[in-house]
């Protein structure tokens, strides 16, 4: 008898580079359009105002800051998530690709953005989430600190 064993892909977190640019950008836009629904269905959110920032070229941009640090997530040489947190300590990304939810992504993801800048001397990480991600940054030890018309605000100390 023969037993077959099943291998996990492997999974790559690394800074990105601006040829990732259009990759970084395809996963921010399909995380928000086929995971985000309830945060633009019916919402405060419109989809195409969400949408109108997240393009290669913003992306290229954002990964080419010297004052903050993105990342992404492959798998088997696809990216398939990506953060992005600034030298302040902001987190203003966090997305993976709908075929990946549940496997870990954006732990280490969120892991990779925090261990970033935690040598600069800040007492707090910050963000502002949807509803969709409320209970992601939750279980990773932010907390709750106020809602605006349009997303929740989360700190964590560090």
């Amino acid at each position: 008898m023969c037993d077959v064993m099943a291998m996990e892909s492997v999974m790559l977190v690394r800074a990105a580079k601006p040829e990732d640019a259009a990759a970084f950008c395809e996963v921010i836009r399909s995380s928000i359009v086929k995971l985000c629904e309830r945060d633009y269905l019916g919402g405060n959110i419109k989809l195409d105002e969400w949408l109108k920032n997240k393009t290669a070229d913003n992306c290229c941009a954002w990964i080419e800051d010297k004052a903050s640090n993105s990342f992404v997530a492959e798998i088997e040489n696809e990216v398939v998530g990506v953060s992005h947190i600034d030298h302040s300590g902001h987190l203003h990304l966090c997305y993976v690709s709908p075929n990946v939810v549940g496997r870990g992504v954006g732990k280490m993801l969120l892991n990779a953005a925090e261990r970033s800048v935690a040598g600069l001397g800040l007492s707090e990480i910050t963000l502002e989430s949807t509803v969709t991600s409320k209970t992601f940054y939750e279980r990773h030890g932010y907390k709750f600190v106020g809602k605006t018309e349009r997303c929740l605000s989360y700190v964590k100390a560090v």
